[in-house]
């Protein structure tokens, strides 16, 4: 929408993400494409707080995923033919307040 990942830091930036979310939905579900049949929208919110950082265990996770797919792509297993879904949603902090962003000046400063 605006060329960078989705931010909720105010209520109008919450507001236009969540309603760029919903028509989206909408658009894909009147063009017969794969669409959700209900949007979440705690689900967008915690999306929209975390998109701009690197989580390194989810980041690892995927790599590893990835990289076993390729492997079977080649012939040697079958790949995944259905859905992966992987939640982490829990793990999060429930308000901005309890995050601490200050740089460590390390190497997982992102």
């Amino acid at each position: 929408m605006h060329k960078r990942y989705p931010s909720v830091s105010t209520a109008k930036e919450q507001h236009d993400y969540l309603s760029f979310a919903q028509s989206l939905n909408d658009r894909l579900n009147k063009e017969g494409l794969f669409h959700a049949e209900e949007v979440d929208f705690d689900v967008l919110h915690n999306v929209a707080r975390f998109a701009p950082y690197c989580i390194s265990p989810m980041a690892a996770f995927f790599g590893g995923v990835i990289a076993q797919e390729v492997v079977k792509f080649t012939g040697k297993y079958y790949p995944l033919k259905q859905w992966l879904y992987y939640d982490i949603f829990e793990t999060l902090p429930e308000n901005d307040s309890q995050i601490n962003r200050e740089p460590l000046q390390c190497r997982y400063d992102d």
